[in-house]
């Protein structure tokens, strides 16, 4: 989810630490759809829970495909990202999944999200923004 402010271009980004290495980590908000539920539809709830804040959707980015490990089993997850412009409005309650979230410029974001495939997303999102912007 982005935003644009005086100074430029804002993404909001989440603090969360790991829950399987429990390390602190930087993250783009998302999550899981759920049955009957779109990707979209499900990319606007995950942001709405756990940022508290509203978005709508701008345009697609693609999708990450990864597997990792719980409890010795692998889990193989598919996350569709969506390009999002927050819209203004009192926030509400966040769901805890994310212990802060905060703006961060595009700069800060690319070097501080703690993984490869979110920081690519946000190359693919940096595009977009700077073509709406010619």
């Amino acid at each position: 989810m982005y935003r644009r402010t005086s100074t430029g271009v804002e993404i909001a980004v989440g603090d969360q630490t790991d829950r399987l290495r429990r390390e602190p980590t930087v993250r783009l908000p998302k999550g899981i759809v759920e049955d009957g539920e779109t990707p979209a539809a499900a990319a606007l709830r995950e942001v709405r829970e756990e940022t508290g804040l509203l978005a709508r959707i701008v345009a697609p980015l693609g999708q990450v495909e990864y597997v990792y490990r719980e409890s010795g089993a692998p889990v193989e997850k598919v996350v569709h990202f969506f390009l999002m412009e927050w819209m203004p409005g009192a926030p509400s309650a966040r769901d805890g999944e994310l212990d802060d979230v905060r703006w961060s410029s595009l700069d800060e974001a690319s070097r501080t999200l703690s993984f490869d495939t979110e920081r690519d997303v946000l190359a693919r999102a940096r595009v977009r923004l700077e073509e709406a912007s010619a």
